[in-house]
């Protein structure tokens, strides 16, 4: 199996030798991987930064419940309160007889 980058003038060449073929496509794989996993860190980093400042000027709420007494979908917050049972299921999600609980 070959990989051929055409976008990348080396990638898409032959030099001759299969080995260093291999070999500096290789490496560049890995400069790229490397380059790639770097700046994802980085990125995280400044994500974690940023939330940091958000929290201590109060603004940062985080991600909202799925299943909490304010949710905006009725049927979480009835799994919520705990009021869905198989009869009131069937009703509010048009479930089969196949529902079980």
């Amino acid at each position: 199996m070959q990989l051929i980058i055409t976008s990348l003038p080396i990638m898409a060449e032959a030099i001759g030798n299969p080995l260093l073929d291999k070999l500096i496509k290789d490496l560049i794989i890995q400069i790229l991987a490397m380059i790639a996993e770097q700046e994802r860190t980085e990125s995280k980093r400044r994500q974690a930064q940023g939330i940091k400042i958000a929290k201590a000027n109060g603004v940062y709420k985080g991600r909202p419940k799925l299943y909490s007494a304010d949710t905006k979908d009725p049927q979480r917050r009835l799994v919520y309160k705990g009021s869905i049972i198989s009869s009131v299921g069937g009703k509010q999600f048009c479930f089969l007889l196949t529902l079980f609980f």
